[in-house]
Protein backbone atom coordinates (compact mmCIF):
# COMPACT_ATOMS: atom_id res chain seq x y z
CA UNK A 1 0.00 0.00 0.00
CA UNK A 2 1.46 3.43 -0.87
CA UNK A 3 2.32 5.77 2.02
CA UNK A 4 0.07 8.46 0.51
CA UNK A 5 -3.06 8.23 -1.60
CA UNK A 6 -4.86 11.11 -3.33
CA UNK A 7 -8.57 10.99 -4.22
CA UNK A 8 -11.09 13.47 -5.54
CA UNK A 9 -14.40 14.13 -3.85
CA UNK A 10 -17.19 11.73 -4.96
CA UNK A 11 -14.66 9.18 -6.30
CA UNK A 12 -14.01 5.71 -4.88
CA UNK A 13 -10.64 5.21 -3.17
CA UNK A 14 -9.25 1.67 -3.34
CA UNK A 15 -6.74 0.53 -0.70
CA UNK A 16 -5.15 -2.87 -1.20
CA UNK A 17 -2.80 -5.09 0.81
CA UNK A 18 -1.36 -8.52 0.12
CA UNK A 19 -0.57 -11.04 2.86
CA UNK A 20 1.65 -14.15 2.85
CA UNK A 21 -1.08 -16.78 3.01
CA UNK A 22 -4.79 -17.02 2.24
CA UNK A 23 -7.39 -17.07 5.01
CA UNK A 24 -5.58 -14.67 7.33
CA UNK A 25 -7.99 -12.71 9.51
CA UNK A 26 -7.59 -8.97 9.01
CA UNK A 27 -9.42 -5.69 9.44
CA UNK A 28 -9.18 -1.99 8.50
CA UNK A 29 -8.75 1.04 10.76
CA UNK A 30 -9.26 4.77 10.09
CA UNK A 31 -7.65 7.32 12.41
CA UNK A 32 -7.27 4.71 15.15
CA UNK A 33 -10.86 3.38 15.00
CA UNK A 34 -11.79 0.02 13.52
CA UNK A 35 -13.98 0.36 10.42
CA UNK A 36 -17.25 -1.56 10.50
CA UNK A 37 -17.42 -3.11 7.04
CA UNK A 38 -20.28 -5.51 7.65
CA UNK A 39 -22.38 -5.45 4.52
CA UNK A 40 -25.67 -4.56 6.20
CA UNK A 41 -24.22 -1.61 8.14
CA UNK A 42 -21.84 0.10 5.76
CA UNK A 43 -22.64 1.93 2.56
CA UNK A 44 -19.43 3.96 2.85
CA UNK A 45 -16.95 1.08 3.05
CA UNK A 46 -16.63 -2.24 1.27
CA UNK A 47 -14.01 -4.76 2.39
CA UNK A 48 -13.11 -7.61 0.05
CA UNK A 49 -10.78 -10.53 0.83
CA UNK A 50 -9.76 -12.77 -2.07
CA UNK A 51 -7.00 -15.31 -1.60
CA UNK A 52 -4.05 -13.24 -0.30
CA UNK A 53 -5.38 -9.83 -1.37
CA UNK A 54 -7.39 -7.60 0.98
CA UNK A 55 -9.12 -4.54 -0.49
CA UNK A 56 -10.97 -1.65 1.13
CA UNK A 57 -13.15 0.58 -1.05
CA UNK A 58 -14.07 3.98 0.38
CA UNK A 59 -17.11 5.08 -1.60
CA UNK A 60 -18.36 8.56 -2.50
CA UNK A 61 -15.27 10.24 -1.04
CA UNK A 62 -15.84 13.41 0.99
CA UNK A 63 -13.47 15.71 2.89
CA UNK A 64 -14.14 13.86 6.17
CA UNK A 65 -12.81 10.63 4.60
CA UNK A 66 -9.27 12.05 4.60
CA UNK A 67 -7.06 10.47 7.26
CA UNK A 68 -4.76 7.61 8.15
CA UNK A 69 -5.99 4.17 7.07
CA UNK A 70 -4.42 1.03 8.44
CA UNK A 71 -4.60 -2.62 7.41
CA UNK A 72 -4.16 -4.93 10.42
CA UNK A 73 -3.42 -8.66 10.12
CA UNK A 74 -2.20 -10.12 13.41
CA UNK A 75 0.86 -8.11 14.46
CA UNK A 76 1.36 -6.76 10.92
CA UNK A 77 0.20 -3.21 10.27
CA UNK A 78 0.34 -1.28 7.00
CA UNK A 79 -0.61 2.42 6.88
CA UNK A 80 -1.47 4.97 4.23
CA UNK A 81 -2.70 8.53 4.42
CA UNK A 82 -5.66 9.41 2.24
CA UNK A 83 -5.82 13.00 1.02
CA UNK A 84 -9.09 14.26 -0.47
CA UNK A 85 -9.23 17.04 -3.01
CA UNK A 86 -12.52 18.88 -2.97
CA UNK A 87 -13.03 21.05 -6.04
CA UNK A 88 -15.50 23.86 -5.54
CA UNK A 89 -18.56 23.71 -7.74
CA UNK A 90 -19.05 26.83 -9.82
CA UNK A 91 -22.02 27.83 -11.92
CA UNK A 92 -20.71 28.33 -15.47
CA UNK A 93 -24.07 29.18 -17.06
CA UNK A 94 -26.61 31.00 -14.91
CA UNK A 95 -30.37 30.93 -15.01
CA UNK A 96 -32.05 33.40 -17.32
CA UNK A 97 -35.29 35.25 -16.65
CA UNK A 98 -38.13 33.90 -18.75
CA UNK A 99 -41.79 34.74 -19.21
CA UNK A 100 -44.33 31.93 -19.39
CA UNK A 101 -48.05 31.89 -20.08
CA UNK A 102 -49.99 30.68 -17.05
CA UNK A 103 -50.48 26.86 -16.92
CA UNK A 104 -47.76 26.33 -19.56
CA UNK A 105 -44.43 24.56 -18.93
CA UNK A 106 -41.17 26.40 -18.39
CA UNK A 107 -37.67 24.98 -18.60
CA UNK A 108 -34.97 26.40 -16.35
CA UNK A 109 -31.36 25.41 -17.01
CA UNK A 110 -27.96 26.08 -15.54
CA UNK A 111 -24.52 24.50 -15.92
CA UNK A 112 -21.74 23.77 -13.45
CA UNK A 113 -18.04 23.05 -13.89
CA UNK A 114 -18.22 19.42 -12.70
CA UNK A 115 -20.20 16.35 -13.82
CA UNK A 116 -22.63 14.45 -11.58
CA UNK A 117 -23.26 17.30 -9.15
CA UNK A 118 -26.37 16.95 -7.01
CA UNK A 119 -28.51 20.07 -7.27
CA UNK A 120 -31.51 21.36 -5.37
CA UNK A 121 -34.14 23.75 -6.68
CA UNK A 122 -35.79 26.43 -4.55
CA UNK A 123 -38.79 28.69 -5.09
CA UNK A 124 -39.13 31.75 -2.84
CA UNK A 125 -36.52 30.26 -0.50
CA UNK A 126 -38.32 26.91 -0.10
CA UNK A 127 -36.86 23.72 -1.56
CA UNK A 128 -39.03 22.20 -4.27
CA UNK A 129 -40.05 18.60 -3.57
CA UNK A 130 -40.34 17.03 -7.03
CA UNK A 131 -41.78 13.81 -5.57
CA UNK A 132 -44.86 15.73 -4.41
CA UNK A 133 -45.23 17.32 -7.83
CA UNK A 134 -45.46 13.92 -9.58
CA UNK A 135 -48.55 12.86 -7.64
Amino acid sequence: MPKKLQANAHDVAVLECTVDAPGISAFWVKDGKRIDTTQDKSVKYEAISRDVTHTLKVKDIAAEDAGVYEFVAGSVRNKTTLYVEVVAVEITKSLKNIEVVENKKATLEFQVNKPNVKAQWFKNGVQIDFMLMKR
